[in-house]
Formats: structure tokens, sequence, C-alpha cells
């Protein structure tokens, strides 16, 4: 049993480099792809998050234009409602 155990590990050891080559060219082939889809992956979450943060600047910079028409609109109505207490002040006094 012992001598079969020996040639058996003699046939491996004389196949050893070629098995060596086989699975670092499996690897090779295997990984670079992974590899490159990794990227992809990584590069595609740094757009989302650049595009998430764009996007909340953009909600904000709505809420503040939004605040801003909203006042723009209180001080159109500010200024008809005094107008038009002018109007009426002049025409009692006339």
């Amino acid at each position: 049993m012992s001598f079969s155990l020996s040639e058996d590990i003699s046939i491996l050891c004389k196949n050893l480099p070629h098995r060596l080559f086989f699975i670092r060219s499996c690897c090779k082939r295997c990984c670079t792809p992974l590899a490159r889809m990794h990227d992809c992956c990584q590069d595609a979450e740094r757009e989302s998050i650049e595009l998430q943060d764009n996007l909340d600047r953009i909600k904000e910079e709505k809420n503040r234009l939004l605040n801003s028409l909203i006042e723009a609109e209180r001080q159109i109505m500010l200024w008809e409602k005094k107008m038009q207490l002018a109007k009426e002040t002049r025409e009692a006094v006339e």
C-alpha cells in the first residue's frame, strides 16, 4: 500500500507544474472579470452617492426657493392691501 501511495505522490509531483499553470490560468480568467465587475460596482456606488448628494442639494434649493416664493406672495398681498387702504382713504377724503 505504501508503494502505491508513493507512486501516486510521484505522479502528482510530476503533474504539479501543469496543474499549477492550469489553476493560475483559470484564476486569471475568472478573477479578471470579477475584478472589473468589482471596480464597476465601486464606480456605480460612487456615482450613486454623488447623485444622491446632488438630489439632496436640489431638494434643499427647491425648498429655499419655495419659501422665497411664499414670502414674495405674502409681501404682494400686503402691498395690495395697503394700496386698497390708500385708495379707500383717498376716496373718503375727496
